[in-house]
């Protein structure tokens, strides 16, 4: 209870942020919201005690586009509790052929590892707007006064061939989502007047049609077509504005969200960075202004502009980078060509993958080294031994893993291109080494080389096992080395 307790509003809030962008007052409503009812669900699992009140029912107006769901899912996330999304406008009433209020409830069920999860879920009900605009004489046909059971709380069953499951929605967090387009129109009438424009009577400046939300009173709502019994049942009116500009910029560049993050960070663990352009991002938040369908056409755009290079790489495995860019008015994507290293091998019991930040660790720590045996012999002995501090069961093989490394010492000073000895040089060195001799036995440094591989096939029964080993304790070396130094600085 005490880790649960450290969480607050305010750190929800600041992790929710780095997703959801411009959108600081609808996620504070949300944190605030959520924090509280986690507060509920852990009393009960500590204590076995529920806390009835005060039951919170959630109605978020905005845009489409603007992050109102994508605020739920990533708080459901943060709070490890099951978040169902559903689809509101497809919801009839009993009786009715479709998707059943009741049917939420063994949703609910299927997502959660027992009842009392199930119980606690955070419920979101979107486009619950065209529940409204829909209506129709014959009341039965409608789901509103299922919904009423779910907002304020009671017990729900839903039969499903022939078996029935029951649960009760009194813990339940209820978040209404809706674009309620006309609405502002409404509002704007109250305000003004059917005929107003421009200047209001008393000479000031009318909102603008994005500020007219703000505006919102349950009469508007009422007005729309949300009976007052919907409405009463309702704790919080929150709202999303529609994105500036700068709002599509900073989520291209920094929401966890953005559609180049989510590409760069699938990518970058085969080596290949995804990027985009200043003029990209500007060419990107025009078409996405033009076309007035908020965030998602982003993710479109990125989408289409990056899948013809992303086939690319399977046959292309020289590139490092995809960079989006903008030219002829349209979206493009430029190369970087370098070599990357081995796209995935396993170190001890993980998957370890080479990304941009063990990259510059392995460009950061010089390799220097004589080409004599006994250097060899002893800096090969010094690269294993901090990466033995830090893993645990070494197997066996550590003395192949040690030839290994050797052998790609050597390999690397017979190099005569390379002339910028570097950990990562030695990283790729161990990475292309093969069973097969070099041809010049009488060379010194290839002899060594000869010796120290077949000394690390006769330690290793496998010898790939062994090189992916000799990698790991190779970037466990560098690490250490960078530590050791960074404390002799303070």
């Amino acid at each position: 209870m005490d880790e649960i307790n450290k969480q607050t509003p305010e750190t929800l809030y600041s992790e929710l942020k780095k997703t959801v962008i411009g959108q600081d007052q609808y996620l504070k409503d949300i944190c605030t919201a959520a924090w509280m009812h986690n507060l509920r669900y852990q009393h009960f699992i500590y204590t076995g005690e529920t806390i009835d009140r005060p039951k919170q029912n959630i109605l978020c107006l905005g845009p489409s586009g603007t992050g109102k769901t994508l605020a739920v899912q990533t708080i459901g996330k943060l709070l490890d509790l099951p978040v169902l999304i559903e689809d509101a406008s497809a919801l009839t009433g009993a009786g009715w052929k479709g998707c059943s209020v009741s049917e939420i409830i063994a949703h609910a069920i299927a997502a959660s590892k027992d009842d009392a999860e199930a119980a606690f879920s955070i419920i979101c009900l979107d486009e619950i707007d065209k529940v409204f605009k829909s209506q129709v004489t014959e009341s039965s046909f409608m789901p509103i006064n299922n919904l009423l059971t779910f907002l304020c709380g009671g017990i729900i069953t839903h039969t499903d061939h022939r078996q029935s499951v029951s649960l009760d929605t009194s813990y339940m967090l209820v978040i209404c989502l809706g674009a309620f387009e006309g609405l502002d129109n409404i509002v704007h009438k109250r305000l003004y007047g059917a005929k107003s424009i421009g200047f209001s009577a008393a000479g000031h400046e009318q909102p603008s049609e994005k500020d007219l939300l703000d505006c919102v009173t349950e009469a508007d709502l009422h007005e729309y077509g949300i009976p007052t019994e919907f409405l009463g049942r309702i704790s919080l009116i929150t709202r999303t504005k529609p994105f500036t500009g700068a709002d599509y910029r900073k989520i291209l560049r920094e929401s966890k969200a953005s559609p180049v993050s989510q590409y760069n960070s699938l990518l970058n663990p085969i080596g290949v960075h995804v990027g985009i352009s200043d003029a990209a991002i500007d060419y990107a938040v025009q078409q996405v202004q033009q076309s007035g369908t908020g965030a998602r056409q982003l993710a479109a755009a990125v989408t289409a502009a990056l899948h013809p290079a992303v086939y690319k790489l399977g046959s292309d495995e020289s590139i490092d980078s995809i960079t989006l860019d903008a030219e002829n008015s349209s979206l493009t994507v430029k190369y970087t060509y370098n070599g990357r290293p081995e796209r995935q091998w396993r170190g001890q019991g993980d998957v370890y993958r080479l990304g941009d930040i063990e990259r510059d660790i392995l460009y950061s720590v010089p390799f220097e080294c004589n080409s004599s045996r006994g250097n060899i012999l002893m800096y090969s002995e010094q690269i294993t031994k901090p990466a033995r501090s830090k893993l645990t069961g070494l197997p066996e093989n550590k003395e192949a893993v040690a030839c290994v490394i050797a052998a790609a010492i050597c390999s690397q000073l017979l190099d005569p291109d390379n002339d910028t000895h570097t950990m990562l040089t030695l990283y790729k060195k161990i990475d292309v080494l093969s069973q097969y001799a070099i041809p010049d036995k009488h060379y010194p440094l290839a002899q060594m080389y000869n010796e120290y591989l077949h000394k690390a096939v006769g330690y290793s029964a496998d010898f790939g096992d062994s090189k992916r080993l000799a990698k790991y304790m190779l970037l466990g070396y560098c690490k250490a080395y960078l530590a050791y130094f960074e404390k002799q600085d303070e």
